[in-house]
């Protein structure tokens, strides 16, 4: 959770901020991140595999340089919310291995870079006043992860119950 003070915090850089928070599968409070003069989001949530969904509605980019791996390797992030483009010098890899990813269009592992920063064409969901914020497919959700009661991720169901991570980021509980 990102507390409301942040709000005041102008930082330049966010390189890393959340860079490899595996268990991670939300941030709550993206809001209160003032981003009006950071240069660079470089791996800002690189490696944090678990994270569902990213609300950046309210994330100002005008000055932003550098956004190389900034979403590298969440593999389960099905959607990223924002409204407008982005711009950057530096973008390489920007969406790699976020095979889950749906924007306007489905993840394209040959179209990784800032190009795909957008709710037009990329890979951004636009988020309105409609009330739909996802869009939806028809295609059947399958499962992300699979965990044990006590939080442990696991390979494979398992006698007892079973907490699955869907695709279409919902949570099932199984007993096998």
């Amino acid at each position: 959770m990102i507390d409301a003070s942040m709000k005041d915090f102008r930082p330049k850089s966010m390189e890393m901020w959340f860079y490899n928070f595996r268990y991670m599968d939300e941030i709550k409070g993206l809001e209160n991140l003032n981003t009006e003069e950071v240069t660079t989001m470089r791996w800002m949530f690189g490696r944090s595999q678990n994270l569902m969904e990213l609300d950046l509605t309210g994330f100002k980019t005008r000055l932003l340089q550098n956004t190389e791996g900034m979403f590298k390797g969440c593999e389960c992030l099905g959607y990223i919310y924002c409204n407008e483009a982005w711009t950057a010098t530096k973008s390489t890899d920007m969406f790699q291995d976020c095979t889950e990813l749906i924007g306007a269009v489905k993840y394209d592992p040959n179209k990784t870079d800032i190009k795909m920063a957008n709710p037009t064409t990329g890979y951004f969901t636009r988020k309105g006043s409609t009330g739909i914020n996802r869009p939806t497919t028809v295609d059947e959700p399958t499962v992300k992860a699979i965990y044990g009661t006590d939080g442990s991720r696991r390979s494979h169901m398992e006698p007892g119950i079973n907490i699955l991570k869907m695709s279409d980021g919902t949570v099932r509980k199984v007993v096998k």
